[in-house]
Formats: structure tokens, C-alpha cells, sequence
């Protein structure tokens, strides 16, 4: 009433799923999913407080040049599709927009 023992390593072989998927010999293949060795993973390492903010401040943005009658809501609106997130824009540009009410055709924000 017992089942067979498993295989030793040597006989389990790796196989290609789906319908191409075929016994190349009379030895039975099980297709198996392996986990990642520990070579290829990642240790998790909390960060420190602000480390993911300055390391996205980092981070190349993508840029933006003012064009004529922009305003920070329309770009906000074109960019993210959301023109709430006009603050964003003028937060990561506070240098560059002296009155966020009056932006300057070729001016080239950073977009966050």
C-alpha cells in the first residue's frame, strides 16, 4: 500500500511545458518549478528613513520643456492624466518656477 520511492536527483529532469511538451524516453519527466538559488535572490534590507525618496530624487526624470500658455495643471493633466498632481511638478521644480502661475515657454521641468 506504499508508493514508490522518489527518484534519485540524478533521474528528475527539467521538461518543456505546454503542448510541445513530449517524453523523450521510456524514464518518466516531471516538469518542476525550482526555487531561485540563493545566489540569485536578493536579501531584503529595510531602508532607512527618506532612503526611498533620495534614491528617487536620484533617479533620472523625465523632462519636460514649457511650451507656450502651459500651465502646471495642464501639464499635470497631460502628463499623469491627473491635473491634481500639478503639485508635484512644482515641488520638483521650485528652483526653476519662481510663480507657479506664470511659467516660461522653454523652461525644461523635471517631471517626478
Amino acid at each position: 500500500l506504499g508508493t514508490a520511492p522518489p527518484p534519485p536527483a540524478a533521474d528528475i529532469v527539467a521538461a518543456p511545458r505546454g503542448p510541445q511538451a513530449s517524453l523523450a524516453s521510456e524514464r518518466s519527466t516531471v516538469a518542476v518549478d525550482l526555487p531561485p538559488t540563493p545566489a540569485t535572490v536578493a536579501p531584503l534590507v529595510p531602508l532607512a528613513p527618506g532612503a526611498y525618496r533620495a534614491a528617487r530624487d536620484r533617479a533620472p526624470a523625465a523632462t519636460y520643456q514649457v511650451q507656450p500658455r502651459d500651465t502646471l495643471v495642464s501639464i499635470a493633466r497631460q502628463l499623469y492624466g491627473d491635473e491634481s498632481r500639478f503639485q508635484e511638478i512644482y515641488e520638483a521644480n521650485r528652483a526653476l518656477i519662481p510663480d507657479p502661475n506664470n511659467l516660461r515657454a522653454g523652461v525644461v521641468l523635471r517631471i517626478p
